[in-house]
């Protein structure tokens, strides 16, 4: 009776469903004689019971008790033996895979953070495999594209990632950051219709943590309106202009569209009267049965830059 005794080192996933080692040689053969002409070839296997994958390979790691199942002797000897099995331990390495990322597009937030999309390949089909990192970062926090981001402290972890070793733990990858929003807000205005809109204000929301008016933007807020004082009574935009930005795009709040109230305009009382009283000394052919109210009300009176504009048609009233 002859055996083997062995130490071999194999592949995990080497192409087989299972890793398969060969005996070839009658040199490890124990128990034959010297000279005698016998020799053992044939598949050696091993229990594999609870050491394997979710794939159905071995596990990385050293083991002990090889099994031989099918081994024939042949040579000229070989009749005057039987073949026992073999013995030995055996190990298992863990299988290299190379990782590649790629990075999240972002709208600016001020930071160099970002996030990373990993896959990695020489991974058997069917094992479970999750790829993680510890840091996927911008090489700045302005916007861009087609920025670089690194990528590291990769690493293996699920049910099988013990069975792998990352090849490459830090890889770079690209990614884009577009502008953040920032919203011109305009103050609530109240006029009278004929005024010319001054002084008018806001202010500018949307800043990230860190930026400021003064740090993030270039150029001079302004506010204006299309509004003259020969508009209509009613409501009217006030927008905001003047302002550029690196890491930002500018809009107009919703509210904007009605910021801006033109009131009616009405000549004061006194006013009033007084005109009635100045066309009364102008006019000799004003019935007497006409007052200075009903005079006021025949004028077309508007309020201009805080005085009253007289109607352009004179200052008779009309009987």
């Amino acid at each position: 009776m002859i055996g083997r005794t062995d130490d071999d080192s194999i592949d995990i996933g080497s192409g087989d469903d299972l890793p398969k080692m060969l005996l070839t040689d009658v040199g490890d053969l124990a128990n034959a004689n010297t000279g005698d002409g016998v020799s053992a070839s044939g598949p050696v296997t091993v229990n594999t019971t609870g050491k394997t994958s979710t794939s159905g390979n071995l596990k990385a790691g050293s083991y002990t008790g090889i099994e031989s199942v099918g081994t024939a002797l042949s040579g000229a000897d070989a009749s005057n033996y039987t073949f026992a099995g073999a013995t030995g331990n055996y190990t298992v390495s863990p299988r290299a895979i190379t990782v590649a990322a790629t990075g999240t597009n972002k709208v600016y937030d001020g930071t160099v953070s970002d996030s990373a999309t990993l896959t990695g390949s020489g991974v058997i089909n069917g094992d479970l495999v999750s790829l993680n990192d510890t840091s996927a970062t911008f090489a700045d926090k302005n916007v861009g594209n087609g920025k670089t981001v690194s990528v590291s402290g990769i690493s293996a972890s699920g049910a099988d990632g013990s069975n792998y070793v990352i090849g490459n733990t830090a890889v770079t990858t690209t990614a884009n950051i577009t502008p953040a929003t920032l919203t011109y807000v305009a103050d609530p205005t109240s006029i009278i219709a004929s005024q010319t809109a001054t002084g008018l204000q806001g202010s500018v929301s949307g800043f990230v943590s860190g930026d400021t008016l003064a740090n993030a933007t270039t150029g001079t807020l302004t506010w204006f309106t299309t509004a003259t004082p020969g508009s209509s009574p009613g409501q009217y935009a006030i927008d905001g202009s003047g302002l550029s930005a690196t890491n930002y795009v500018f809009i107009q709040a919703a509210s904007n569209a009605t910021a801006l109230t033109l009131s009616p305009s009405t000549a004061p009382q006194l006013v009033i009267d007084e005109v009635a009283l100045l066309d009364e000394s102008l006019s000799s052919s004003k019935p007497a049965s006409v007052k200075s109210n009903d005079l006021a009300r025949a004028f077309s009176l508007r309020v201009v830059d805080g005085g009253v504009r007289l109607p352009d048609n004179g200052l008779s009233a009309k009987p």
